[in-house]
This record gives structure tokens, C-alpha cells and sequence, in this order.
């Protein structure tokens, strides 16, 4: 008898992906700015000869309106309709009020008592968009009858813009139509189903999980993380949860046998023709002869480029769609760019063999190119209309489709102003197409978009076929608009090894493939849209631009550690190509005024005594309450939450965006979040849902100017007296490159100006240019001192084009005697510290210096009898793991994300008395030469006086206090423990240094 086979699991997935990551890396290379050359510019001279006032800027509410009021104006022109009104021959009605309910059986009784009208049914008018989410059926049921018009007519249409998730159509009890997908608009053909009088339309409409669902069960829905969200605190507001519903009104539509199905228009490389894209629609098994005649106008300015002609004598239309095109000349044509948004508008008549008119149809379009280079060194520039275009932008997740929803198109138009105004070239539509309404406008204002495939991280392995479906869906939902200049496919596609999903999902290599079958399924419908199969690539690379979403400044250390970005390191990619980012940013809280109206109570402190103890936990899905303590100090009450959290907000998003704007290969980049769809919607929104800036809207804008001179160093805090240099940078995003401008420099101190100097401005085309070092002398002081260093660009004609300005924080240099310590262990942490300070070493010193605790219990014990003594413990840098104090058992773990660049001093130790807010963050490393974490890890250590103070936060991990440095007695003595990296920070970071000698010292 043969022994059964033993049979393994193959974790084939885990395996595929290992194989790939060996491969992966070894296609990826750092990219990084330098070196740079080690040019000088002239130096600070005494006194205020170049002296400057600042430019002028926004910098509040009411500046934003002012400005918001003299755009529309500035735009007003582009918005205009001159080309000649064009009659239809259609007769249209408007489904909006509909009956509505939640299926409770999903069977044929339930379809019929639906059909029927029985069962308690909500009345609604379209759109209509909610819960429930996850794996539901509902019922929209409305009558109708149709007009005189509508009867005589050829053909009858039934028109739905957006139905999420499965809908099919029922008129009178027969199925006419069904779509799966939630973004595009679809019609069927009713004729064979109307009958004399009233006649009903029933809505069958199923929704389903997603793969990353948290409550409801997993499902094949094609939905990432974004939508438009409904007016639900803490269900419909947060994360656009994946509701489902109809996007907007029904339209019932009278129509010819033969009529135009659509047209759209495609720009020619050569800027002076365009390919007129005609598709005809036959109902009959008959061929049916046919002419078509076309036109063309200026829609926003005067012009008549193309009078009526008739096109070449088509072949006959078959049944079904047929397609035709012509090229039409359009000389000395009105380039489209965001500067100018000129649009065309194409009309076309139907007319049969006869020469009656049967249908007609028209669309705006314009003139425009728009490619991402693969032929450049590095490869992948942008180019708008042949000329280079760096893409500067913002995520966007349902308040523009909430103003179409809400029938707001002065509300949409503002909205997209207010892009302009935060020197916003492009949005990122993230995750999801939306509404065409949206395109429309943004081809009228000039704002370029990206639309997304909704896919996030996985792709389910049944829906393969129906995902590369919708991509051709997509491409063909937006083709007509100029504004859109950019597809992607999926938002941040996880490692296999990440999850164990391997048996539900496609893996990576199949992905690829995907990535190829949907851009052949686009390519038939859009043939020059610019395509980013991935956006924020967490398993790269990938076919075309790379793509990172870096979040360093919020899930600390995300993407790269904020010291490396910030001194011009991106993560590695493909070699010799440029990148982009099309995901960074901060949270920053709703203002109180907002909460005190929109939120629940129970979100809130309603009186006095709760106000310390309250914390933004309690606000639905918001991270500032675990995130705090990386950042900054635990606030004291609401409006110290809100003022915190939006300064943090406000200061990571400018030092993002700025080390953005200093490296050329990032041609495109996009914070995340624009506008908040609702209150508490995504928090990491510059704007609320009311349209109130926070700061961190004038911040971003600040540094998008189109020009931005700036000053960078690695440092802010320096010693009285000190030599040093400081980066000059001139970032441009325009095509200009005048060759007399002027720099100018000035050091500042409470409105005095202390020194400044001026430099010839070399700029470059559309890209940053390094300009040289700045050697800077600091003044001698006697106390500390903050002092400003400003930097402003001027015109060869002396007018000043923008300013930027850094402070500078002044140290008076440290007389105290070096500390004397007895040092418990070598060759680590201690020792290192120990000679950064110039300690003394001896035996008999009263603190003892160590970075581990003695391995033997006898060494330990005599250790603990010397403290009980009167001796001071340091202990710095502990391992990870459990460590006995005495009888206290102490807990250090690694920093949750990755190692911390701040940590608290707001505990009223005498060790960090005097110290501000600032002084425990961003410390210089003078070995590497940039900022680099200063706590690499936390301790618990209950009972213990705190010094420092921090927290436990990570991906998944329960989020709490912790410690950073903390001290205990015992006995006569006293144990400190300092997580914190002290070793290599004293020489340049002073605080360090004070804080070092003051541990070492008592």
C-alpha cells in the first residue's frame, strides 16, 4: 500500500512577489539633487543697502475673496457661449421624483411587488446618493406617459448619467438595458417596451462590497476610495465610503431611427487642423443613406473657421453604431492652455437621402498637445502645446461632484478658481471619473485634470476583463474634454507580500498585463491621451512615469525620511526619468466655528471641564488625536486642537511642496486634499467644506508661485558668531528665462535690518536652478536671538517679483565646564555622547553614563546600591526590549512608523525648562550632513517623572502616550532614561547640546 502524499501549501503569490522584488530593486536608482557645484555668491554686507520690503500676498480670508472676486472677472471672457444657438430635433423629458426602497428579499416576488409599487416606498428626487453600502438591492420606481412629440417619433431612449453599482432597466416589466460600473453615463432603447398611457420605470440597483471593505462583506465592486460621499456624520461624510445610488436625473428622449450617437473632436500634433470624430447610431437591420454637414465656431471668442459644408458622401449606416471622421483646417488657430482656455465649438447636422433634418449635435473642443516625453534625457518631461510644463496640482474626492449633485454650477466654477488661485495647473480627480459637468467646466476655466481608473492596491482576478472594460469606458466618458490630459489606472498598487490575498487578487506581473489590455481599451477610444498606469507606486516600477506618494511630514518617515527629501533625496526609480508625486500632505482639523455647527455634540467638549481632556479621537475617522505627538505639543483645549493641528498642517505642506519645487526630475506633484466634500470629511483638506482656507491653503499657494526664490539649509539653530552657507534656489514654472534679474538678501532682526547683499538671478526655463551658496556670519549675542533671513527676486527694472524668508534661530555659545561622568560602557551611544561633550571621564564622577545595563545580577545590583547613594544614572539609547530598573520592568519599542523627528518638552522638568516648542525637531546630523530622526525609539515606564514626551503610533497599532526621556528616584540618587539621540547632534543642533549637559550635569 503506497503512502498517501503529503501535500504542501504553495504560497505561489509570496514566492512571485520575492522573485519580483529581487528584480524590482535592482531596476531602481536613487534620485537625488547633486552635487551641487561650490559656487559662492557675494556674501551679507552690514548694513540695509539692498534692503527690501516684502511682496505683497494673500494671507487672509478676505484677501482670498477679493481675489476670488477679480478672477471671475479675469476669466468671465472664457466663459462665454457666442457660437451660434444649434435646434434640436429631440423632445426630452426629465425623470427626478422617484419612489425608492432597500429590497428585503432578493427574489422574483420581491422584483414584482417592486414593479408593482407595493411595499413602503420613499419618495426622492435625483440624484440621490447613500448608504447602504457593501452587498444591497434597491428599487427606484417613477410613471410617465409620453407627449404627442415623443409618440411620433422614431426611437425612444432612456438616458442615466451614473448609476452605482449593477443597474438594469425596466420599463413595464421588461428589462431593457443594464450597466455594471458607478461613473458612466448609459442609455438603452425603450421603443419595444412602451404601451398607450402611463408606463413605469423600475430601477433594479445592486451594490456590492469592496476588497478593502471594513464592515461589510468582501465583493467584486470596482470602487477604490473615493466618492461623493452623503450628508451622514460619522457614515457619509468620512473617506467617501462606497455608497451606491443614481448620480443624476433621468433623461426620456425622443429620437430619430438614424441620429448622431456622439462626436467629439481630436486635435491634430500639427496645431492647425482637428479630426471631427462622427458616430451614428441605426436602429434598423436596414443600411440607411445618409449626409452629414459640419461647421465650426468660436464658442468663447468670435470667429468662424469652418462654414457649413457638406462632408464627402458617407458609406450607408448598418445597425448599430457607425463611425466617421473628417480633418478640417483651422489656420491661425487659438491654442488652449490654461493661461488662455480658447475654445472651439463643432455643430453637425443628420439629414437623410432626402436631405430632411433628422438629428443634430455639437461640442466644444480646442486646440492643444499634451505628451509626457518619452524620448528626453531624463525621460518623461510634460509638454502642453510643445512647450515644457511642470503639472502642480491637488487630489480632489467629491465636492465638485457634490456641486453638480446639489445643481450648483457657480459653485463648481468658484471652485475651480479657487484651483487657479492656489497656483493649481491641474487636479487629480482621485480614484474615480466624475460627472461631465466637471470636465466641462474645467475646459472653460483652464484647468488641466487627471482621471482615474477606481482601482486601489488590488485588482479582484475575476474582474480583469470588466476592469479593462471600464478603462475604455472611461477613456471614452472623457475624450471630448480638452482639460483632460492624463489617465491612470490604479492608486497605489500594494506588494503581494503584504497581504495575504494572493488567492482573491491578480498579482503584480498580471497587473502589468492589465496595464497593457487597458491601454489598448483606451487607445481605441482616446488615441493621444497621456497615460500614468500608477499613481503613488508602492511595488514599482512600472510602465511610463513613475509615480510615490510620500507622506513623510504625517505617517512619519512614509516614502522617505522627511531630512533626505528635504536635502533632495526621492526614493529610487527607474534610471533616467523623471517622477512624480501624486499624493502628500498633513491633516489640519475643521475651524471650531465649523464644528460647533455641523458636528454631532458627542464629537465635541460641551462645556469648560471637558475641554483638557478632550481629544480629536472623538471626532469619526480623523488621525490628529493618534498623530499629535509626533508632531507637536498635546493642545490644552478645542481651539488649541485646531490652531495646532493647522499650523503643523500649514508648515508640513510648504516644506513638502518646497523640496518638491527645488528637484527638476519631479515634474508633477499633488497635494492631497483641495476642498473637503463635507465636514470632517478628509481633514487633510487646505480647504473646508465651506470654502475657509486654512493655512495651509496659503501656504501651498505661497510655495507654488510661479517664481519662488529660497534659502536652504539643513539647520535652523546655530551658534553666536557662526560661519555658515545657505543653498540659494530659484524655482520657475514658466517658459521665461530673463537674464537681468536680480537677487537680493537680507538678514532681519525685530525690523532692523542687520545686513544684506544682492547676486545676478540665473534662472531656468521652467525648472529649478541652484544659484550658489550664501555665506552667512550670524551675530554674536548674549541671549537667544531669532532673526529672519529673507531672500526676494526682483525685475531688471528694480520691481520685486516674489520673496521668501526662513527664521533663524541664534544661540549664545555655552561657557559651563565640561561635564565629569564615570562611563558604565564603551564603543556605543555613551561613549560617543561622552566625547561630543568633552566630558571628563572618571571614576569618581557623581553621574554615570551609559547606553546598556550590566548583563550579570551582581554588577546590576552594585550599580543600584551607587544610585541609592546619591549617584546619577544616564542611561541613553537603550535596545529595544524589556529592561529590569531596580524593580521597575521597562518596555522600549522601535518608533511605529519610523524613527521621530520631534518629541515633547512640555512637561515642566527642570531638565527643558527655557526650551520652546521648536527646539526638540528636526535635528541636524553632522555626519551625514541633513536632518535625520531624532528618537528612534519609545519606553513605558510607569511611575516615572516624564521629561520628554512622545507616543506609540503605527500602521494597525493601538496609538497611546510614551516616553521619550523620563527620570525616577531611588534611594538617595536617580535614574534617567533618554531615548533620544544625543551622540553626534550637540556640535550643530544647541539645543541638544543644552540638553545633553543638563542630563549630564543634574
Amino acid at each position: 500500500m503506497k503512502r498517501p502524499v503529503k501535500i504542501q501549501p504553495a504560497d505561489t503569490f509570496a514566492a512571485i512577489g520575492a522573485l519580483r522584488q529581487a528584480r524590482r530593486d535592482a531596476q531602481l536608482q536613487p534620485a537625488t539633487i547633486g552635487p551641487l557645484p561650490d559656487k559662492e555668491l557675494p556674501r551679507l554686507r552690514p548694513g540695509a543697502h539692498h534692503a527690501f520690503a516684502p511682496a505683497p500676498r494673500l494671507a487672509t480670508p478676505a484677501d482670498l475673496a477679493r481675489a476670488l472676486r477679480g478672477e471671475r472677472r479675469r476669466m468671465a471672457p472664457f466663459l462665454r457661449d457666442l457660437a451660434p444657438r444649434l435646434a434640436s430635433p429631440r423632445h426630452r423629458q426629465v425623470l427626478r421624483d422617484f419612489g425608492w426602497r432597500v429590497a428585503v428579499r432578493d427574489d422574483c416576488a420581491g422584483f414584482h411587488a417592486a414593479n408593482s409599487g407595493h411595499g413602503a416606498w420613499q419618495r426622492v428626487t435625483l440624484p440621490h446618493y447613500g448608504p447602504p453600502t457593501g452587498r444591497a438591492l434597491a428599487w427606484y420606481r417613477t410613471t410617465f406617459t409620453l407627449s404627442t412629440a415623443q409618440r411620433r417619433a422614431g426611437s425612444l431612449w432612456l438616458r442615466v448619467p451614473g448609476a452605482d453599482y449593477h443597474a438594469r432597466i425596466h420599463v413595464n416589466g421588461r428589462c431593457v438595458g443594464e450597466h455594471e460600473g458607478f461613473f458612466a453615463t448609459f442609455e438603452c432603447e425603450i421603443s419595444g417596451a412602451i404601451k398607450a398611457g402611463r408606463n413605469t420605470l423600475l430601477i433594479e440597483l445592486r451594490n456590492e462590497g469592496t476588497w478593502n471593505t471594513q464592515h461589510d462583506p468582501e465583493g467584486d465592486k470596482l470602487y477604490a476610495a473615493t466618492g461623493p460621499g452623503w450628508d451622514e456624520p460619522g457614515g457619509g461624510w468620512h473617506h467617501c465610503p462606497s455608497g451606491m445610488g443614481l448620480l443624476g436625473a433621468v433623461i426620456l428622449e425622443a429620437r430619430p431611427r438614424v441620429f448622431l450617437h456622439d462626436v467629439w473632436v481630436r486635435p491634430l500634433d500639427s496645431l492647425d487642423a482637428a479630426e471631427i470624430k462622427i458616430e451614428v447610431h441605426n436602429c434598423d437591420p436596414a443600411p440607411a443613406e445618409l449626409a452629414l454637414e459640419v461647421a465650426a465656431f468660436g464658442q468663447n471668442f468670435r470667429a468662424h473657421p469652418l462654414r457649413w459644408q457638406p462632408l464627402p458622401k458617407p458609406a450607408a449606416a448598418a445597425a448599430g453604431l457607425n463611425y466617421y471622421s473628417c480633418t478640417v483646417p483651422l489656420r491661425q488657430a487659438r491654442l488652449w492652455s490654461p493661461a488662455t482656455p480658447w475654445l472651439y465649438q463643432v455643430q453637425i447636422r443628420l439629414r437623410d437621402d432626402a436631405g430632411r433634418l433628422l438629428d443634430t449635435a455639437k461640442r466644444q473642443f480646442c486646440l492643444r498637445s499634451f505628451r509626457i516625453d518619452g524620448t528626453t534625457s531624463p525621460k518623461g518631461r510634460i509638454f502642453l502645446n510643445d512647450r515644457p510644463i511642470r503639472l502642480r496640482g491637488a487630489n480632489t474626492m467629491g465636492f465638485e461632484q457634490q456641486d453638480v449633485m446639489r445643481g450648483q454650477p457657480g459653485r463648481l466654477r468658484d471652485d475651480l478658481l479657487l484651483a487657479r488661485l492656489t497656483h493649481f495647473n491641474f487636479l487629480r480627480l482621485t480614484q474615480r471619473p466624475v460627472q461631465p459637468e466637471v470636465y466641462e467646466m474645467a475646459d472653460r476655466v483652464g484647468v488641466m485634470i487627471q482621471t482615474d481608473l477606481p482601482l486601489f492596491a488590488f485588482l479582484r482576478r475575476p474582474q480583469f476583463c470588466e476592469a479593462v472594460r471600464q478603462a475604455g469606458e472611461m477613456a471614452r466618458h472623457v475624450r471630448a474634454h480638452p482639460s483632460v490630459v492624463l489617465l491612470s489606472y490604479i492608486n497605489e498598487p500594494f506588494p503581494s507580500q503584504w497581504r495575504a490575498v494572493g488567492h482573491r487578487h491578480v498579482h503584480r506581473a498580471e497587473l502589468e498585463g492589465f496595464f497593457q489590455a487597458a491601454t489598448a481599451a483606451v487607445r481605441v477610444e482616446h488615441p493621444d491621451i497621456a497615460i500614468k498606469p500608477v499613481d503613488g507606486d508602492y511595488d514599482p516600477p512600472a510602465e511610463g512615469l513613475p509615480d510615490y506618494h510620500i507622506y513623510c511630514l504625517w505617517y512619519q518617515g512614509h516614502g522617505q525620511p522627511f531630512g533626505r527629501l528635504h536635502r533632495g533625496e526621492f526614493p529610487p526609480v527607474k534610471p533616467d526619468w523623471c517622477f512624480g508625486s501624486g499624493e502628500f500632505g498633513a491633516e489640519g482639523l475643521d475651524p471650531v466655528a465649523l464644528m460647533r455647527r455641523h458636528y454631532p455634540s458627542a464629537w465635541l467638549p460641551n462645556k469648560p471641564a471637558d475641554e483638557a481632556a478632550w481629544s480629536p479621537d472623538r471626532i469619526a475617522q480623523a488621525q490628529t488625536g493618534r498623530h499629535q505627538p509626533l508632531f507637536f505639543d498635546r493642545p490644552a483645549g478645542l481651539a488649541e486642537w485646531v490652531e495646532r493641528s493647522q499650523a503643523w498642517q500649514a508648515r508640513a505642506v510648504q516644506l513638502h511642496t518646497e523640496a518638491y519645487r527645488r528637484m527638476d526630475r519631479l515634474v508633477s506633484c499633488a497635494v492631497h486634499l483641495f476642498i473637503d466634500a463635507w465636514p470632517a470629511g478628509w481633514m487633510k483638506s487646505i480647504m473646508d467644506c465651506e470654502r475657509r482656507p486654512k493655512p495651509a491653503w496659503f501656504a501651498c499657494r505661497d510655495a507654488l508661485a510661479p517664481w519662488l526664490p529660497m534659502l536652504r539649509s539643513d539647520r535652523r539653530a546655530f551658534w553666536s558668531g557662526e560661519k555658515t552657507r545657505f543653498e540659494i534656489w530659484l524655482a520657475n514654472e514658466t517658459d521665461l528665462a530673463p537674464k537681468d534679474w536680480r537677487l537680493r538678501y537680507q538678514l532681519e532682526s525685530d525690523g532692523e535690518i542687520l545686513a544684506s547683499g544682492q547676486c545676478p538671478a540665473r534662472p531656468a526655463a521652467c525648472a529649478p536652478a541652484f544659484q550658489g551658496f550664501l555665506p552667512v556670519t550670524l551675530p554674536a549675542v548674549e541671549q537667544r536671538t531669532d532673526v529672519t533671513l529673507r531672500i526676494g527676486l526682483f525685475t531688471a527694472s528694480g520691481k520685486i517679483v516674489n520673496d521668501w524668508s526662513t527664521p533663524v534661530t541664534i544661540w549664545p555659545n555655552l561657557s559651563a565646564r565640561p561635564p565629569r561622568v564615570r562611563l558604565l560602557s564603551t564603543g556605543g551611544a555613551a561613549e560617543h555622547l561622552a566625547e561630543a561633550l568633552s566630558a571628563v571621564i572618571t571614576e569618581d564622577a557623581p553621574v554615570l553614563l551609559a547606553d546598556r545595563l550590566p548583563e550579570s545580577a551582581p554588577a546590576r545590583t552594585a550599580l543600584w546600591q551607587q544610585v541609592k547613594a546619591g549617584a546619577t544614572l544616564v542611561l541613553t539609547e537603550l535596545p529595544a526590549g524589556e529592561h529590569r530598573i531596580a524593580r521597575d520592568r521597562i518596555t522600549v519599542k522601535p518608533c511605529g512608523f519610523a524613527p521621530y523627528d520631534f518629541v515633547s518638552r512640555a512637561t515642566g522638568h527642570p531638565a527643558v525648562a527655557g526650551f520652546q516648542p521648536e527646539d526638540f525637531r528636526f535635528w541636524h546630523d553632522a555626519s551625514t550632513h541633513r536632518i535625520e530622526p531624532l528618537l528612534p525609539a519609545t519606553f513605558q515606564a510607569p511611575g516615572w517623572t516624564p521629561i520628554l514626551l512622545t507616543g506609540e503610533v503605527g500602521w494597525g497599532a493601538p496609538a497611546g502616550p510614551a516616553l521619550a526621556a523620563a527620570e525616577r528616584r531611588l534611594g538617595l540618587g536617580r535614574v534617567i532614561l533618554s531615548q533620544v539621540t544625543l551622540a553626534g547632534r550637540t556640535r550643530t543642533n544647541p539645543a541638544a547640546d543644552l540638553f545633553a549637559r543638563r542630563l549630564l550635569t543634574g
